[in-house]
């Protein structure tokens, strides 16, 4: 694991998060109670083999399709040379 290279560690993870939330979601502008924590360096499991990553919790809440608030989901993110490469629901 540590000679795994995760690649430089993400000092602007909150933007790197904040910018794919708004490249995924139906209304990014509609995000409230938004929660990001400072990632830390782990080794992931990803198509079957083992790789070095920075792993972030985050929560928020934001409308659906339909307009309404979904209510608070949580999900974590894993940041590779200052990318999200993993997106997925806690």
């Amino acid at each position: 694991f540590k000679e795994m290279s995760c690649g430089p560690y993400p000092d602007k993870y909150e933007k790197i998060v904040k910018d794919y939330l708004h490249k995924i979601l139906f209304d990014p502008y509609s995000i409230q109670d938004l929660k990001i924590t400072k990632p830390e360096k782990q080794a992931v499991l990803r198509y079957n083999k083992y790789e070095c990553g920075y792993v972030s919790s985050v929560s928020f809440n934001a409308k659906n399709r339909m307009g309404g608030y979904v209510g608070v989901k949580q999900y974590y993110v894993v940041i590779e040379y200052n990318n999200i490469i993993i997106f997925e629901r806690e």
